[in-house]
């Protein structure tokens, strides 16, 4: 198998809020909307980086399981950046930390938050 590229699907019950917190406090913007109008499916970017939006309701048609799942989960969502502690002051007060900033034993100063939807991203920057 030669994987060309891995975007993250994320289910959300509010597709227009999350677009806004994801705009707003962490610089995605969409990409696509599907429709364009009260869309129900979203793609974002910063950079490189990629995520897919999707209503839970519509997801659920797709993948019925869905349904009844927890939005949020047991995934971290894993970003490497520049600037951290300047991201860190800028986020906080629209996020629950729920991991201090620290540096690690690996190279890096890392920090986590919940998002809105429950989804657990951890940001990192290398310190070597």
């Amino acid at each position: 198998m030669k994987i060309k590229n891995l975007t993250i699907e994320l289910m959300v019950d509010d597709i227009s809020k999350s677009v806004r917190f994801y705009k707003d406090v962490l610089g995605f913007i969409p990409v696509v909307q599907v429709p364009e109008d009260n869309p129900f499916f979203v793609i974002i970017k910063n950079n490189s980086a990629q995520i897919m939006l999707y209503q839970r309701e519509k997801f659920a048609e797709e993948i019925p399981k869905f349904e009844r799942l927890k939005v949020g989960g047991s995934i971290v969502i894993y970003l490497e950046v520049e600037g951290i502690k300047k991201i860190l002051q800028e986020i906080k007060g629209h996020v629950k930390i729920i991991q201090q900033m620290r540096e690690t034993d690996y190279g890096t100063s890392e920090f986590s938050f919940e998002d809105l939807n429950g989804y657990v991203w951890m940001l990192s920057q290398r310190t070597n």
